[in-house]
């Protein structure tokens, strides 16, 4: 039991050392250029940093305003979008056609 407590604490070490090593050179402004599109599989976010994917089964409802398009995710999390970050007025037509037929719950308020 001792060894194996012992085990955990000198991973515990290793991980936070490894954590800190890659954060060491991170810098907010490699976040600046982050590139959002969907389809019909879900939406793909990449930056400087990282890519990643987010399928549309964990997305429960959507809200949209004239100024902003809010997904919820089902672990209570937030997309916020400004239609500001829309090259155009189409994209953002196509986006809500995508919300619609994708989220389950798509409400337009005022």
């Amino acid at each position: 039991m001792i060894i194996l407590l012992w085990l955990f604490k000198i991973g515990s070490i290793v991980s936070y050392f490894s954590a800190r090593r890659a954060f060491k050179n991170f810098n907010m402004r490699d976040l600046n250029n982050i590139v959002l599109s969907a389809d019909r599989d879900g939406i793909h976010e990449k930056t400087n940093v990282s890519d990643g994917h987010l399928d549309w089964e964990i997305f429960v409802e959507a809200f949209e305003n004239h100024e902003l398009i809010v997904i919820r995710l089902k672990s209570s999390q937030l997309f916020i979008f400004t239609k500001s970050c829309f090259s155009n007025a189409e994209n953002i037509i196509s986006f809500r056609e995508l919300l619609k037929a994708n989220v389950p719950e798509y409400k337009r308020v005022k």
